[in-house]
């Protein structure tokens, strides 16, 4: 008797979530490279020619991991803009402050979105789709847009624009920096491991606080030479 197909979409759907499942975990303990879609056959107790159905390659596995990632990062750094629970730390007594602590605070509950983002273009990108990376990028953009306009409207930024320019600063800042961190998964010691994550967000608030104050410097330099002009 032959294995049952699925017919709904939410049985398709919940496979391809338990693909995506089993490789998020694996990922947790083994490299990329050790990682096969034999290998998710076996964790999911699906075929090997069932995996192909959903996922060409073991990249567009990833990529859809990467993908769900992002989502609950932006989501969780969404609601830490919109309830301003980061507002209630010590050290958030200033506009630069609070947004830096809500960018670490959503970034701790989903760093393993920075370790798969980090490894994007040098791996994920040299066997996925243009099509497939053109929707993923198009999901980044839509995500930072966003994520400008709650900035915007909670006064962070003067327009859209600046906010916008912040964002994917902030962005490639966050990934830059875990890419140069000592952290590691394979880390034993758990001690040292909480230490190379501390550095890791010590460097990225200074750097992020740093890319606010400066944007805000860079605008009210422009005004100052703005009024200038027109008298």
């Amino acid at each position: 008797m032959g294995l049952k197909r699925s017919v709904t979409d939410a049985e398709k759907s919940e496979k391809k979530c338990k693909i995506m499942a089993a490789a998020r975990v694996a990922f947790e303990h083994l490299s990329f490279h050790d990682i096969s879609m034999s290998f998710l056959a076996d964790r999911t107790g699906l075929a090997k020619g069932t995996i192909y159905l959903y996922f060409e390659t073991k990249e567009s596995v990833f990529l859809a991991v990467l993908a769900h990632e992002l989502k609950n990062w932006f989501m969780a750094l969404h609601q830490n803009l919109e309830t301003d629970v980061v507002a209630v730390e010590k050290s958030s007594q200033n506009d630069a402050e609070k947004l830096v602590s809500a960018f670490k605070v959503a970034t701790r509950k989903n760093l393993k979105m920075v370790e798969l983002f980090a490894f994007l273009k040098p791996v994920l990108d040299e066997k996925i789709s243009s099509p497939e990376m053109s929707q993923f990028k198009s999901q980044v953009q839509k995500h930072m847009s966003d994520l400008s306009k709650i900035l915007t409207a909670k006064g962070y930024f003067a327009h859209e624009k600046l906010a916008n320019r912040y964002v994917v600063q902030s962005f490639t800042a966050l990934i830059g920096t875990y890419q140069l961190s000592s952290i590691s998964k394979y880390e034993s010691d758990l001690i040292k491991y909480d230490a190379q994550r501390d550095e890791f967000f010590m460097m990225l608030g200074t750097l992020l606080q740093a890319i606010f104050l400066g944007s805000q410097r860079n605008f009210a330099t422009h005004q100052s030479m703005a009024r200038e002009a027109s008298k």
